[in-house]
C-alpha cells in the first residue's frame, strides 16, 4: 500500500474516450491512464463496468486502498441523477469521497484554474457553460446526440454521411471526395450503408469527423458540411457569452480543427485554455479532500 494516507482522482469521461489521474494533495502525478467511452448516456452499463474497472485498477497497480481516495468524475451525462445513482451503485463502496458530475463542470474548472470563464466544449457530443464571479455555473446546450449536440465531431460525422446519402440517391455512387472519403469507412451500397447506420453510434459518427477535414479545404460538399458545423460553435459562442467579458475558450478534441475555419471577428475573441477537463476535475477532487464532502451533482 503507499505510504500517503489520501490521494485524489480525477477522470474525465466522454464519448470516445476516459482520462484517468492519480495524485498527491499537492499536484505530483502517481499515475495516468486512459481507457474507452464511459459516457454516461451513450451507454449506461458499459461506462459503470469501464469506470469500476478503471479504478480498480489504479488501485491495484499503484498499491492503493480505495478508503484512500478522494475521486471526481466529470461524465458527459453526468447531469442525469437516476444514472449518477446507477453508477455510484457500481464504484467501490468504501472510497473516502466521490463526487460525479458533468464533463462541462470540469472543464469549466479547468479552463480557468476555478476562476470565471466561458467554454465550448467540442468532442464526441458538445457543451456551452460558464462559470460566475459568484461561483454559479451556467450550462447551455449537453442534450445528447438525438437531441442536441450540434457543434459536435458526431454531428459533423451524421452531416457528412446525411452528404453521402444524397449523393447515393442522386447518383448511385459517392461523386465527392467527401462522399469517397465517408464511403471508404460505411461502404457505398444501400445495404452496407444501412448495416453501419444500424450499428453506428456518436463515437462512430464522431470518428468521420477528421475525413470531413482532411477534404474540406477543396471539396465543395465537405465546405458545406463544415460550414454547418462552424454556424452551430458560432451560435454557442455568442449564447454563452452574452451579457459578460469573461475569456472565452474552445476545449475538446476537435477544438483546434474547428478554430481554423472560425471567421476572425470570433477567434479574435477566443483565449487558450488554462488546463483541461482532466486538470479540473482534479482540482475538484482536491476541494473535496480539504472539504471532506461526500456528495453527488
Amino acid at each position: 500500500m503507499t505510504n500517503h494516507n489520501t490521494l485524489i482522482l480525477g477522470i474525465d469521461g466522454g464519448g470516445s474516450k476516459t482520462l484517468a489521474r492519480l495524485c498527491e494533495p499537492d499536484g505530483q502525478i502517481v499515475a495516468e491512464k486512459v481507457a474507452g467511452p464511459s459516457s454516461l448516456t451513450n451507454n449506461l452499463d458499459s461506462a459503470c463496468t469501464l469506470l469500476r474497472r478503471l479504478i480498480d485498477e489504479l488501485c491495484l497497480e499503484n498499491a492503493v486502498n480505495p478508503a484512500q481516495l478522494h475521486v471526481m468524475a466529470g461524465l458527459a451525462g453526468g447531469g442525469s441523477t437516476s444514472r449518477v445513482k446507477h453508477l455510484l451503485a457500481q464504484l467501490p463502496q468504501d472510497l473516502a469521497s466521490v463526487r460525479i458530475a458533468t464533463d462541462a463542470t470540469t472543464s469549466l474548472y479547468g479552463a480557468n484554474n476555478g476562476k470565471p470563464v466561458c467554454i465550448v466544449a467540442l468532442g464526441t457530443g458538445s457543451v456551452a457553460a460558464r462559470l460566475n464571479k459568484d461561483g454559479t455555473e451556467t450550462l447551455q446546450g449537453g442534450w445528447g446526440f438525438i437531441a442536441g449536440d450540434e457543434g459536435s465531431g458526431a454531428k459533423l460525422g451524421l452531416s457528412a454521411v446525411k452528404a453521402l446519402l444524397r449523393e447515393i440517391d442522386r447518383y448511385q455512387r459517392p461523386c465527392s471526395a467527401l462522399g469517397r472519403a465517408i464511403a471508404s469507412v460505411t461502404g457505398d451500397s444501400r445495404t452496407q450503408l444501412l448495416g453501419w447506420i444500424a450499428e453506428a453510434n456518436p463515437a462512430r459518427y464522431a470518428a468521420l469527423a477528421p475525413r470531413v477535414l482532411a477534404v474540406a479545404d477543396l471539396c465543395a460538399a465537405a465546405q458545406e458540411v463544415v460550414a454547418q458545423h462552424v454556424n452551430a460553435v458560432v451560435n454557442m459562442i455568442n449564447d454563452i457569452c452574452e451579457g459578460n467579458n469573461y475569456p472565452v475558450t474552445l476545449l475538446g478534441g476537435l477544438a483546434s480543427a474547428t478554430y481554423a475555419w472560425l471567421p476572425a471577428s470570433v477567434q479574435n475573441v477566443l483565449t487558450d485554455p488554462v488546463g483541461t477537463s482532466l486538470d479540473g476535475a482534479c482540482w475538484l477532487a482536491k476541494q473535496q479532500l480539504l472539504s471532506q464532502p461526500s456528495q453527488v451533482s
